[in-house]
């Protein structure tokens, strides 16, 4: 396989040593097989080449390959004088290093890397798997409940029978000066969350969720920010469907467009959400709510297409990977977010907002201004509450200007 990549003679001599000979057709194998470009690969092998050369010299058996000793290489590096070897010029050494150490540990020839000592502390653990568990709340969710939660522990300390309502009442105002509304609503919501799991296990005292204060808002205050449908229209075509990327992009952008899906359930959809047959797709909402929705025809060409002429080959079995190799899921959801950031710079449109929200906001205006009811909209979003549909009817002047009331006369 390293043929494919070195024709020398001497650089195939260097890769076939005793340390590394056995691993490195292998290794060429793998990187091409999840996407590596040639010249990626060909940087790869030649990192590896060092590294052999290196533990020949150093007399190490690759069986003892660890983080400890990849740090002893890499501090090789700035004083090298390996014979033909890049002395550390080249940047890519070490992530093709990384690589190789993944490869072998695939293969069982090293060990898998020491595992770091875990930080998060026992009573946070425990509120996580019991939020999970009870509540179906999501691990994207519960990462930021964790961020603000470890400034209340901080403050208050770890042991709940010491929480008293003036201890969290200090802690919200504390905050409040420093934060703006959205955060300090994230930091209540994460709060009110965390006492009651403490409440419910009996490790604090019984009606102290009531204590967090509420944030100053207003019902229904707010207007959702959208897209004229046209906009919506030229962020689609703006994606280029000559390429993997921009297969993808206008299939996660119909998604979030014709079906108002949030991000997160376009980063995890998988192949067995979607019905063909039938022409629906599953999501599951919050609470781990699941529910079905018709496929329209255009998204679905749009995403059999992806599949069929863009998606890497991967195992995992999310439909959406990543352009770059290693062809992978997203880690999170704000890759989707990050998709339609690029399609508004791309199409120069001045949008009130960049996130994917602004799409799943602009479906719920586009089915308003069609006809739909709200609890038509508030089905296809997934609402608990029509009061949270509610909102999207202060966009519909034509409705609202039947049902105003004149102005009384006289009045200044």
């Amino acid at each position: 396989m390293i043929e494919r990549y070195f024709e020398g003679q001497g650089a195939l001599t260097r890769l076939r040593t005793p340390t590394i000979g056995s691993y490195v057709d292998s290794f060429a194998l793998s990187l091409h097989e999840k996407g590596y470009a040639y010249w990626t690969v060909r940087g790869c092998l030649r990192s590896v080449s060092h590294l052999g050369c290196w533990l020949d010299k150093a007399k190490v058996q690759l069986a003892r390959l660890d983080e400890d000793l990849a740090l002893r290489f890499k501090g090789h590096l700035r004083r090298c004088r390996c014979f033909r070897q890049n002395r550390g010029i080249f940047n890519p050494v070490m992530p093709g290093v990384r690589l190789f150490m993944s490869h072998l540990r695939e293969l069982g020839v090293i060990a898998a890397p020491k595992v770091q000592p875990e930080m998060r502390s026992r009573l946070m653990a425990s509120f996580r798997a019991w939020m999970h568990r009870h509540r179906g709340v999501t691990s994207s969710t519960l990462d930021v409940y964790e961020r603000l939660l470890a400034q209340f522990i901080a403050f208050a300390g770890e042991d709940p029978a010491r929480y008293t309502p003036k201890c969290i009442q200090r802690f919200v105002l504390s905050r409040d000066r420093r934060y703006g509304r959205a955060v300090m609503g994230n930091i209540i919501a994460s709060l009110r969350a965390f006492l009651r799991y403490l409440i419910a296990e009996g490790l604090c005292t019984v009606g102290l969720d009531h204590a967090v204060p509420k944030v100053a808002r207003w019902a229904l205050e707010s207007l959702p920010k959208y897209l004229q449908p046209s906009d919506v229209e030229r962020l689609i075509r703006s994606c280029d469907t000559a390429t993997p990327q921009g297969c993808r992009d206008r299939a996660m952008l119909l998604l979030l467009a014709r079906l108002g899906l949030r991000a997160g359930d376009v980063a995890g959809l998988r192949f067995e959400d979607i019905d063909w047959v039938n022409g629906s797709v599953r999501c599951f909402g919050k609470e781990r709510r699941e529910i079905r929705l018709p496929l329209p025809q255009d998204v679905g060409d749009a995403i059999s297409a992806y599949i069929a002429h863009g998606r890497g080959a991967c195992s995992d079995t999310r439909i959406f990977l990543r352009s770059k190799a290693p062809h992978r899921p997203f880690r999170t959801y704000m890759a989707v977010s990050a998709v339609v950031d690029s399609a508004l710079q791309r199409t120069g449109i001045q949008a009130p907002s960049r996130g994917s929200h602004l799409l799943r906001h602009s479906a719920a205006t586009a089915m308003l201004r069609a006809g739909a009811t709200l609890e038509a909209i508030g089905a296809v979003l997934r609402h608990r509450s029509i009061q949270t549909t509610a909102v999207y009817a202060k966009v519909d002047r034509a409705r609202l200007m039947k049902v105003a009331q004149p102005w009384p006369r006289g009045a200044r």
